[in-house]
């Protein structure tokens, strides 16, 4: 099992936008503060209406991740 792994920006930013453009940190910032925002509200939603399902927990997982590469930004 690796125990590292690296990412570049425009690989992330290929991942979560896909733009053509020069990307940058605060690119990479902005579009993880957006994804987090909205997964977020989705998995409130899902808390609410099925508390403990697994797509809750899925999303909940999601937003761990990026929260791990935002902070290398940080």
């Amino acid at each position: 099992m690796k125990k590292e792994i690296k990412l570049s920006v425009e690989n992330i930013l290929d991942a979560i936008q896909g733009n053509d453009f020069e990307p940058t940190e605060i690119d990479v910032i902005e579009r993880i503060d957006y994804l987090n925002g909205f997964l977020e509200y989705r998995r409130k939603y899902l808390e609410d209406k099925y508390m403990g399902c697994e797509e809750e927990y899925a999303i909940g997982d999601v937003i761990n991740l990026l929260d791990i590469v935002k902070n290398k930004f940080n």
